[in-house]
């Protein structure tokens, strides 16, 4: 870029490697330029709906994931940043549909599932929440978000046995994640240490009984 300083390819791979390093701001600097630059390749750029995203401005998350369904009707990733964006927004219908659509295009991923189970819930419709909480537990067994939400409509309806089951395992889901958490972070300054990888195997291998 020191060289070419709007060469699309690059722009959009500074882009990317910016928002896997969690330098949002930087990623969505990276991919509004390479729109302007290449705007007919807007279609690539989910990139820059992620970074608003996580930089909490839903709303230029909802636009901007939206103008990529305009050109590029097919993606998961836009369709299921919608659906976040629009749920954060307090859009529940609409976030509904959006995630609706991201099950539609690739039915076997788990996080669509679990994110449509909480609009479900807080859309009070309570026996669809059930269900895609528990399709989200069917394809990932070990993520503790689905269990809180059926811990919550199992409470709401009144089903004290199987609230208590889900709250039990979501918390016991919970505490392995914070632990494992623990270890990544201890792990990116001590690389090399045996003994933390092997407490880190160690607690993914009891997350998985």
């Amino acid at each position: 870029l020191r060289v070419e300083p709007d060469l699309p390819p690059s722009l959009l791979l500074l882009g990317t490697t910016a928002f896997r390093l969690r330098r949002h701001n930087d990623a969505r600097v990276a991919f509004e330029r390479f729109i302007e630059v290449a705007p007919s390749e807007l279609w690539r750029t989910q990139g820059l709906g992620h970074a608003l995203y996580s930089l909490g401005d839903y709303a230029a998350a909802r636009d901007h994931y939206m103008l990529v369904n305009g050109v590029l009707a097919g993606s998961y990733e836009a369709h299921r940043g919608l659906g976040l964006s629009l749920y954060r927004l307090g859009e529940y219908k609409a976030a509904k549909a959006a995630l609706e659509k991201a099950i539609e295009l690739r039915p076997n991923s788990y996080e669509p599932h679990a994110w449509l189970s909480e609009v479900l819930f807080n859309s009070d419709e309570y026996e669809g929440a059930m269900i895609a909480a528990k399709r989200a537990m069917e394809l990932d067994a070990f993520d503790p978000r689905a269990y809180f939400t059926a811990f919550r409509v199992a409470a709401e309806l009144g089903q004290d046995e199987l609230a208590t089951q889900m709250e039990t395992r979501w918390r016991e889901l919970t505490d392995y994640q914070a632990e494992i958490t623990a270890f990544d972070n201890r792990l990116l300054f001590e690389p090399d240490n045996v003994l933390l990888h092997f407490a880190r195997m160690t607690a993914h291998a009891m997350r998985l009984t």
